[in-house]
């Protein structure tokens, strides 16, 4: 969906605006319970903290350095660098958005701890952290960083609670499911009305839960859809679930793969490459176009990102023998 959305196909707006949610909601879904506060922050500390680092420092400290040795002023560098290294930023160019990586990190972590606290009362640790969210963002008006990485918490929790009732709810919804699914797109279409525009820079109340409901009833109806596909089609159950096994591969790798072909093209036009930062994610507005694009940024991202974990298994298996 975030890969389609970049590549500006029909829909791309939609696609973007309910695909974080969705990565969210199936995270906190997929919250690890059993594990100690201690052994869940290192795993999430590898898992998430590293590549979100490793990703995105690289550019900006050759940028620092190169300023550095040029005696230019490098303050607004350092300051970009220990953002970075806080989760609060990496919106910028060539390594792509992957600030939700970030953001996961702190929420689970955060969440984990209150876990801890309150013994594993979810009712609780919601209400807790929507308390705290909310005098937060009254009290202190933070920045958008911090304003999408709070929302992005209320759909983790909400994926928590999902999968600690997930059998009241799917016999609810075998019940009453195509009452369920009409009233869900009945829904999904009244209120999409206030979500459109939707940015985490300016958050209105109405607009933020407006677009909570409508995510959350759009996660549901994926499900569903994804259900009937696994029952029912074989061959795309088969193909989804590859491309849902390395999502992190895509996710981290999509944009580095999309400014190439970018500069492909570019190049073959004889622009200056210099221009490519200014650019929408795809250049070219022709539906075939746009799906040559989509199919080139998927597989040629999940090509990338075997490649980047051949080199590091291969990295970590010298270590071992050492």
């Amino acid at each position: 969906m975030i890969v389609w959305g970049h590549a500006k196909g029909l829909l791309n707006y939609e696609f973007i605006t309910l695909a974080v949610p969705c990565f969210f909601i199936i995270s906190g879904f997929l919250h690890n319970k059993t594990d100690n506060f201690k052994v869940f922050f290192i795993k999430k500390f590898k898992r998430l903290y590293i590549p979100f680092i490793s990703c995105n420092l690289i550019l900006p400290l050759i940028v620092l350095i190169k300023r550095f040795s040029l005696g230019l002023e490098i303050k607004n560098n350092i300051i970009y660098i220990l953002k970075i290294f806080l989760t609060l930023d990496k919106d910028g160019f060539l390594f792509g958005a992957s600030w939700f990586l970030g953001s996961l990190f702190l929420i689970s972590t955060a969440i984990k701890c209150m876990e801890k606290l309150l013994k594993g009362n979810y009712i609780l640790t919601g209400f807790f952290y929507l308390l705290i969210s909310f005098i937060f963002i009254c009290c202190f008006n933070p920045n958008y960083e911090i304003k999408r990485t709070i929302i992005g918490g209320i759909f983790y929790l909400i994926g928590i609670l999902i999968n600690n009732h997930r059998n009241l709810i799917y016999d609810i919804f075998l019940k009453y499911k195509y009452f369920i699914v009409i009233s869900a797109l009945f829904i999904e279409i009244m209120l999409w009305k206030n979500i459109y525009g939707f940015s985490y820079v300016n958050t209105p109340l109405l607009n933020t839960v407006c677009f909570i409901i409508v995510s959350t009833i759009f996660l549901f109806t994926l499900s569903a859809l994804s259900k009937y596909i696994e029952i029912h089609g074989k061959i795309a159950e088969k193909i989804l679930s590859y491309f849902g096994k390395n999502s992190l591969y895509i996710l981290l790798f999509h944009f580095i793969f999309f400014e190439i072909i970018n500069a492909i093209i570019l190049k073959a036009n004889n622009i200056p490459l210099g221009v490519i930062q200014g650019l929408p994610h795809a250049i070219c507005n022709k539906p075939f176009c746009i799906f040559l694009y989509f199919i080139a940024g998927l597989s040629g991202s999940l090509l990338l990102g075997k490649l980047f974990n051949f080199l590091a298994s291969v990295y970590f298996c010298s270590i071992n023998k050492k």
